[in-house]
């Protein structure tokens, strides 16, 4: 009696882990900041959901709607999982391709086909871990794309069952700001949250006075670069401080330039943000250390 019992709650144990990483479950939602432009600033969400079930080329599917801006997907997406892959339909050819796989090991790659062909694009495992969130383990892969120079880019932390931390799908290399990095995702079970801002919640992240015409005028040099960059601010702007920005959003060094110049050579190849600060404002800007 007492192995039967112990059975029944190791199965109710694993059903729960199994659904708790389902993939797309009808009901999911997946809420991204979105940063607006320019002024006033606004950071809000931008959700994802699964919204039911099709069938396309005999597979059974989950309708994904939501997409960001600078996403090489449309609002309506066609998704499965099998063999530890997920699958992403293509309208121009017709077909599934791999959008996440989750049996690839360190060092291993894979290539995503955007609807141009021509910008496919090959991803590589940095590494593969564990984390645990909501008392359930999740299979971590940390990846990058191979090019830096590509089309469009698919990089940081994917989770098992969740997707991509800063975006579930691709983005242009060239899109700035990015969507991201994600808020909470909801399984219709729990709400895990990955950030302190609510899901729901949108604010105004500035509160200054913008200045297009400074924006325009602002240059990093050399883009991409392997030591330094150097900021070329109009009219000789004194920067205050730069903070620099990884593609996940999370702070990675704060300076104050010399000669506008701040050395980079220490972080890790991968696409950045530079914020900076001047007594008229703030300015962010994108730039790729190889």
């Amino acid at each position: 009696m007492k192995k039967l019992i112990l059975f029944i709650a190791l199965v109710g144990i694993c059903h729960s882990f199994v659904i708790s990483q389902e993939w797309a479950p009808v009901g999911a939602k997946w809420h991204y900041s979105s940063y607006s432009w320019g002024p006033p600033y606004i950071n809000s969400p931008l959700i994802i959901e699964s919204i039911g079930d099709t069938v396309i080329n005999n597979k059974f599917c989950k309708v994904l709607i939501g997409s960001g801006l600078c996403s090489f997907t449309t609002d309506a997406n066609y998704t499965f999982s099998e063999d530890e892959k997920v699958y992403l339909f293509n309208e121009t050819s017709n077909s599934f391709h791999i959008l996440y796989d989750f049996s690839a090991l360190a060092g291993e790659t894979w290539t995503i086909v955007p609807s141009n062909p021509v910008d496919s694009f090959v991803v590589i495992v940095d590494s593969v871990y564990t984390r645990t969130i909501n008392g359930n383990s999740y299979k971590v892969q940390d990846i990058n794309t191979v090019d830096p120079y590509s089309t469009y880019s698919l990089v940081g932390e994917v989770i098992k069952g969740i997707g991509n931390v800063h975006f579930l799908f691709p983005l242009y290399s060239t899109c700035d700001p990015w969507p991201g990095p994600i808020r909470c995702y909801n399984n219709t079970e729990s709400i895990i949250m990955f950030d302190t801002i609510p899901c729901d919640t949108t604010y105004q992240y500035y509160n200054l006075v913008y200045n297009y015409d400074y924006y325009n005028l602002i240059e990093i040099f050399p883009n991409p670069t392997t030591e330094f960059i150097t900021i070329n601010m109009p009219i000789n702007l004194p920067i205050e401080e730069a903070t620099i920005y990884n593609h996940l959003g999370q702070k990675v060094l704060t300076t104050r330039p010399e000669n506008n110049k701040v050395d980079v050579s220490r972080l890790k190849p991968g696409i950045y943000f530079i914020e900076v600060k001047t007594k008229d404002g703030r300015w962010n800007k994108k730039f790729i250390k190889e």
